[in-house]
């Protein structure tokens, strides 16, 4: 598809996270397009008062790091992060006693029933609307305390726009990338609606797992891949096996699993606000990703996780 003008990547990943995976594409001669299917609405509820009480805070997301930014200046708490990504971004605004739990939310529940206590004081769950996992019931099952401040809600875009539909129709792209089984379906309804499922068998949908592949019917697509691991290093070697191109020179690029710190102004840039964005449709690329690259230099995605929330 798409010979002439090379090869384009459709991402459906939210906008705050993409930049960084659109930065790797570009690298590789594969013109990225954002199309987020989710769109993030945050409460501006105040928490300090159970900051104050907590004898430590659970991020499940990184989206909970981006709320609890918006509400509170504390960052003289322990936190236990639910994945290396999340917990990279605890410590970018501030946070320095940061753990990752390295997996999921019962993963999270192991480490904090290993490092705290139940009579030391109530533990602080940054949670969002949908929650998937058990947290709650598993530590309270082990004699902790639960505080849960909701902050912020995930929501799918309403439809696709005029100019993702036209890339889907027209053939412009020649993958698509899925982070997380809800964006996935998000996508797949959006499609159905505007009667393009048909077009997607020209695509090939590259997943980053088994999960959200399963949300994609196999037959509605030329091919669909799914990563080695759970990891952005490994989606995108799914995108060059596609390509038949080897990766980028290690010289040149860091591996997309290496944590990023991001200045204030960075991170400013990555987190418009919520009704900014009420469809999915392409955006051009070109000065985020030379903006990036200032701030960052070699920037590359930290590895994604299996978020208790999208």
């Amino acid at each position: 598809m798409n010979r002439e003008g090379g090869r384009r990547a459709l991402i459906t990943r939210p906008q705050e996270d993409a930049a960084a995976v659109a930065v790797a594409l570009d690298r590789r001669g594969i013109t990225p397009m954002l199309a987020p299917m989710m769109q993030t609405e945050f409460f501006p509820f105040d928490i300090n008062a159970d900051v104050g009480r907590a004898q430590a805070m659970l991020f499940t997301s990184r989206n909970g790091v981006r709320a609890f930014s918006r509400v509170s200046d504390r960052r003289d708490v322990k936190v236990f992060a639910v994945g290396d990504s999340t917990a990279n971004l605890a410590g970018d605004i501030g946070f320095s006693g940061v753990e990752s739990a390295g997996g999921d939310s019962a993963d999270l529940a192991r480490l904090v029933a290993d490092r705290l206590s139940p009579t030391d004081g109530p533990v602080l769950h940054i949670a969002g609307k949908t929650i998937a996992g058990d947290l709650s019931s598993t530590l309270s099952a082990d004699g902790f305390e639960i505080i849960r401040h909701t902050l912020y809600e995930a929501r799918p875009v309403r439809a696709l726009t005029q100019e993702t539909s036209g890339a889907i129709r027209s053939g412009e792209i020649d993958y698509v990338l899925f982070f997380s089984p809800r964006t996935a379906r998000v996508f797949s309804d959006l499609v159905a609606a505007a009667e393009l499922t048909a077009h997607c068998r020209n695509f090939e949908a590259i997943c980053l797992s088994e999960a959200v592949a399963a949300e994609l019917p196999s037959v509605n697509w030329k091919v669909r891949r799914t990563a080695t691991v759970p990891t952005s290093e490994a989606l995108l070697d799914a995108v060059d096996s596609a390509a038949g191109v080897a990766a980028p020179d290690a010289d040149a690029a860091r591996s997309p699993g290496s944590p990023v710190s991001e200045s204030p102004s960075a991170r400013e840039t990555a987190n418009p606000e919520p009704e900014a964005r009420e469809h999915a449709g392409p955006i051009d690329l070109a000065p985020l990703t030379k903006a990036i690259e200032r701030v960052t230099a070699l920037a590359e995605s930290p590895r994604p996780e299996p978020d208790d929330e999208p």
